[in-house]
């Protein structure tokens, strides 16, 4: 992969790694708002960019920092521990210039597992999301109030 960018700006970046409800989303957007710090977004989400990234790593992850670069060539991502056992055949943190991990966790792992649980059952992984359609009393679990 290419070291620096068309500009000749030296490429480097980081990889904010967590899991689930960690506040990685909001840490990204964080980030992204300084216009110097990259954009990352979640790459490798999805079977299909999986796919891709797996079956031509070069031409994806170039495509990727790209995309995910800014002006001053720092580059960001996002990935949860699950996705990098997918993607560990592309060998894409070798392939990656000059990249730093970021592991980011929560503090309080009670609401982070009370977070994820809501956000599963809900749909609404972000705020910025609407959840999905309230269950009816028909599909609502049974109460145990007697």
């Amino acid at each position: 992969m290419n070291q620096t960018q068309d500009d000749g700006a030296e490429r480097r970046g980081y990889a904010i790694c967590g899991e689930p409800r960690c506040g990685s989303t909001y840490f990204a957007a964080c980030l992204a708002s300084t216009g110097k710090l990259g954009n990352p977004w979640e790459y490798f989400a999805g079977i299909e960019r999986v796919r891709s990234a797996n079956a031509d790593p070069e031409a994806h992850l170039e495509h990727w920092v790209r995309h995910c670069s800014t002006p001053n060539g720092v580059y960001g991502l996002k990935m949860f521990a699950r996705q990098f056992d997918l993607v560990e055949q592309s060998r894409w943190a070798e392939r990656l210039p000059r990249l730093h991990f970021v592991h980011l966790t929560r503090v309080d792992l009670l609401a982070q597992a009370i977070s994820l649980v809501r956000a599963e059952q809900t749909g609404a992984y972000e705020s910025s999301r609407s959840a999905r359609p309230a269950t009816t009393p028909a599909e609502s679990p049974p109460s145990s109030a007697a």
